[in-house]
């Protein structure tokens, strides 16, 4: 058997001069929403986080953190997250429960320990 080769008409193809479009702000449609909110209007406000399917303390302290933060930054992060938010946790911090809002635990690490 033979190919048989359909020619490609010029209109089909790109031009030489296109170019991408620019992004949207934001990402669009395409970028997943923070569902962080103030607890209240004022500069001193906690930033809370609900707890969504598949979470754990590591995946949201890492979506607090630099995006190119290294998981030695996000290891040193998630027990602060614990610590603040043990009173809804529980005692095994490994047990999160979809609909649990947590406070964003302050930004110096405690020096009590």
């Amino acid at each position: 058997l033979t190919p048989q080769w359909i020619p490609v008409e010029s209109r089909h193809m790109l031009e030489p001069s296109w170019q991408p479009t620019t992004p949207l702000p934001g990402g669009g449609l395409l970028v997943k929403k923070s569902r962080e909110g103030r607890s209240s209007p004022s500069a001193t406000a906690q930033v809370e986080t609900v707890v969504e399917p598949g979470d754990s303390l590591w995946t949201i302290a890492a979506r607090h953190l630099d995006p190119h933060a290294s998981d030695a930054s996000v290891a040193e992060a998630w027990p602060r997250w614990y610590e603040a938010n043990r009173s809804v946790i529980g005692e095994d911090p490994e047990l999160l429960q979809p609909g649990q809002v947590l406070k964003a635990p302050s930004a110096a690490p405690s020096e009590s320990k």
